[in-house]
């Protein structure tokens, strides 16, 4: 018995249909990759898939028992909670049944009066814990969090980093073991050992069914059995991983662009005969000029557009940016003792580092964002920073896309020349290409009526 099966779902937003009858079931250990463009609909139709979102037209039937988790890009976790308390409430039940144990117990021990009428409901509570898991049970949730590199089990979830937060939701929903866990983006912001740490785990020890949206190839083959990509509202199902997909994905784009071939030069050839017969039209089946008008009307393939970006430069001096015995704390933590650094023209410079290590604030630093502990910061006379954040910082929320880049400017200087407008490059039938061309051709010429002259 399949845990989920989606018919039929559309959603749009506006004018952009971003669904379009998509059709999935999930079965008890699947391994399943979503993949497509930023912006294709993969998180709509998680959140879809979950619960937490309704389509426009469609049904998701989900098994009775079955529990679904959805691990946003961006999990939201009460400022206030420590982490192992977040964590913790993934064992549901248990973790009840042992925070009423220990509440009746601190009540008991108060020896306050009345304190008696706790023991029976005590004891009822211990039997609970035993029952849903043993008083052990717990220690999963201490070494999912270790596993996944935090060791202060009692920090507070507003004292982390994104990629710390992103960890503690993590931990929360891997504790839990769901029937079918759909992880939205799930190394994003991990580093590399801890990407690899949990590579192996969902392989060898999760045993529940598995949605990865990610654009890490490297996790896709190692992990997912099944890749289903997402593209103009449709989904296409491909076996295998990251490479099996590209591989079908190739066949399947060779096969469309054929039959678009062939639907041209039968769409010609149709096209001539209607230029050259005229008074066929009448006699000939009609069955014919309706096929034309088909072959006419039919959409092709639309084909990948390929954005490309300039970076608009000045002539720099010997040096960029220079550190001096720099040294960076957060709060009574340090971070980065007696740093030299130099940054020279051409240089590209990479910063490594576990979660938490102090990366984003040593950058903060350098962009005189926050003042170092000791040393100093010496930028060179011709520098400008340009600062892509984690959290995407610098966008308004309530802007629109133009309104962001532009400042609702009419005209922007890109590359050192004014433009006028913006100009933003997606997917669709290329307006140049020869499939559109013709189609073009045959809207004209086969829109005229059979009874007349071309």
């Amino acid at each position: 018995m399949p845990i989920l099966v989606a018919e039929g779902l559309c959603k749009a937003y506006g004018e952009t249909q971003l669904l379009d009858g998509v059709d999935l079931s999930v079965h008890q250990g699947d391994r399943i990759g979503l993949v497509g463009n930023n912006g294709s609909g993969k998180s709509t139709l998680a959140r879809i898939l979950v619960g937490d979102e309704q389509p426009d037209d469609g049904r998701v039937a989900r098994r009775r028992e079955a529990s679904i988790r959805y691990l946003p890009q961006e999990p939201r976790l009460a400022a206030g909670r420590r982490a192992r308390e977040v964590v913790l409430e993934g064992l549901g039940d248990w973790a009840r049944a042992l925070a009423r144990h220990q509440e009746l117990s601190r009540l008991i021990a108060a020896q306050e009066p009345g304190w008696e009428a706790h023991t029976e409901p005590q004891a009822i509570a211990a039997h609970e814990v035993e029952r849903l898991g043993g008083w052990e049970h717990g220690r999963r949730a201490d070494v999912l969090l270790q596993e996944l590199g935090l060791h202060d089990l009692n920090r507070t979830v507003s004292e982390m980093s994104g990629g710390e937060r992103r960890r503690v939701a993590l931990a929360r929903l891997l504790v839990e073991e769901p029937t079918l866990a759909i992880l939205d983006e799930p190394t994003n912001h991990l580093d590399a050992d801890t990407i690899e740490w949990l590579e192996t785990y969902l392989r060898e020890q999760y045993s529940g069914a598995l949605i990865l949206i990610t654009h890490d190839r490297y996790i896709l083959d190692r992990v997912v059995t099944r890749t289903v990509e997402i593209a103009e509202g449709k989904v296409h199902s491909y076996s295998g991983g990251w490479h099996a997909y590209l591989e079908a994905k190739a066949e399947r784009l060779a096969h469309a662009g054929r039959a678009e071939a062939n639907r041209q030069n039968l769409l010609r050839t149709e096209l001539e005969w209607l230029r050259r017969s005229p008074k066929a039209r009448t006699t000939k089946s009609k069955a014919r000029v309706d096929r034309v008008e088909s072959l006419r009307d039919t959409a092709a393939p639309s084909t990948e557009k390929v954005a490309t970006f300039g970076v608009q430069t000045e002539r720099l001096g010997n040096t960029v940016l220079e550190a001096k015995g720099l040294c960076v704390r957060l709060g009574e933590l340090e971070l980065v003792r007696s740093l030299d650094l130099i940054l020279s023209r051409g240089d590209r410079l990479g910063i490594v580092g576990p979660n938490g290590s102090g990366k984003t604030t040593l950058l903060r630093v350098l962009l005189a964002e926050l003042k170092p502990a000791h040393g100093k910061v010496i930028v060179g006379k011709n520098t400008k920073f340009a600062y892509f954040d984690q959290g995407r910082g610098g966008l308004d929320e309530e802007a629109s896309i133009q309104q962001n880049v532009a400042l609702d400017r009419p005209q922007v200087t890109f590359q050192g020349h004014p433009r006028q407008g913006i100009f933003f490059v997606g997917r669709g039938a290329c307006s140049g290409c020869p499939g559109e061309t013709a189609a073009r051709t045959g809207q004209r010429l086969g829109a005229r009526r059979a009874d007349q002259r071309p």
